[in-house]
């Protein structure tokens, strides 16, 4: 884990006075994308080679888990609370997107490898991912990872 800093409650002030917070969470790499859960907050943050999920308890203020991956490009979280993150080629259509399936604790539980994922990708419901790459084809897997079914589509933006 890179070095970042975690506080309970305060004020921060802002050009309309100040506001209070319940917690600040400091980190010393670039915020790629938070996500805002019944349970918590999910904040990915890092750079081009490794990222990390943090998981935050907004009840608790405080971090319940984290996971280092290779520099990912996308972020998602089930009803059920399994997670789903992907990285992308250096270019669009230059190879292949691995695509990481975790557990509720980001514990990952499986890799698939597909081709170059499109922004945003993933559509979940409460039985499977959908991921969507830029070649045309759909990708659908269990939360568990297991690959259930795959088309491809000649029009596809």
């Amino acid at each position: 884990m890179r070095s970042m800093g975690f506080h309970e409650g305060g004020e921060v002030e802002t050009f309309g006075g100040p506001l209070p917070v319940d917690f600040i969470f400091n980190t010393n790499k670039l915020i790629r994308s938070f996500n805002v859960t019944e349970k918590g907050i999910d904040l990915v943050y890092g750079d081009k080679k490794l990222s990390t999920v943090a998981s935050i308890d907004r009840v608790q203020n405080s971090i319940l888990s984290t996971v280092e991956l290779p520099a990912f490009h996308g972020f998602a979280r089930s009803p059920q609370g399994h997670a789903i993150c992907f990285d992308r080629p250096a270019r669009r259509m230059g190879g292949e997107s691995t695509v990481f399936f975790l557990d509720e604790s980001l514990t990952t539980i499986a890799v698939q490898k597909v081709p170059d994922v499109i922004d945003p990708p993933i559509i979940t419901n409460s039985e499977m991912w959908v991921v969507a790459c830029a070649d045309g084809s759909i990708y659908a897997f269990a939360h568990t990872g297991q690959a259930l079914w795959n088309i491809r589509i000649d029009s596809f933006r």
